[in-house]
């Protein structure tokens, strides 16, 4: 007699349970993929996050070179006379008003506004235009006594320590190595003789200065600075 294969009986709870754990294998799919999504997502937030700050870095750089090209002024001085007439013109019209326009400026220069921009940027990087500065009236802004003083001074002490000195004061305009009995020569302006007073003895007080002999101005005709002599024809 043939030998029976034993059978397996499926009863309705067997193939429920069966069922119940494909179902739940099934569900859990989706889970995988949820975390998955959220990872992505997470990776997508950190590379925008450090690009916006590779691109913020990058901006504070150029944005650092443009100034550092901004800046071309130089600190030389006895650069030497400017002999073309041109610039000297550009010169002129530049001390009787600075902010003037390249094209304002080349129109009375009879050059092209680029021409006179690359002109004005070449005196400055060879340090003949120091600044560019306005004319403020002393007595608007509550500086309206001004003084010269002749300074005395020792020579235990070097020139350069003096002056260092002197530089401290707000109220000195000006300062000059003179020949002659005295050494230095500087100009203030203070709001009153006895802000003046202050200043002396503040001066009196440098180590290496002997001597004061200040000179009050009572009214002051005129200021007008450099007047730039154009080339003769």
């Amino acid at each position: 007699m043939p030998r029976q294969l034993p059978r397996h009986n499926f009863d309705g709870s067997s193939f429920s349970q069966v069922s119940g754990e494909l179902g739940s294998v099934a569900m859990a799919s989706p889970k995988i993929t949820n975390d998955c999504s959220v990872n992505d997502a997470r990776s997508d937030d950190s590379f925008r996050i450090k690009r916006m700050l590779q691109n913020n870095v990058k901006g504070k750089a150029e944005t650092s070179k443009s100034r550092k090209k901004q800046k071309t002024f130089s600190r030389r001085r006895g650069s030497g006379t400017v002999a073309d007439p041109v610039n000297r013109t550009l010169l002129s019209l530049l001390k009787e008003n600075a902010r003037a326009t390249y094209a304002e400026i080349g129109k009375r220069a009879h050059l092209s506004a680029p021409a006179v921009y690359e002109r004005i940027r070449r005196l400055e990087s060879a340090g003949i235009i120091q600044k560019h500065t306005v004319t403020i009236d002393p007595t608007a802004v509550g500086l309206p006594f001004c003084a010269f003083i002749r300074i005395g001074t020792s020579g235990d002490h070097g020139c350069e320590m003096i002056v260092a000195s002197l530089a401290k004061n707000p109220e000195i305009e000006e300062c000059h190595s003179i020949a002659g009995e005295d050494t230095v020569l500087v100009k203030a302006r203070t709001p009153s003789p006895m802000d003046l007073e202050y200043l002396l003895k503040r001066i009196r007080s440098v180590p290496g200065i002997v001597t004061t002999v200040t000179t009050v101005v009572l009214l002051t005709h005129f200021e007008r600075g450099i007047q730039v002599p154009l080339a003769e024809p």
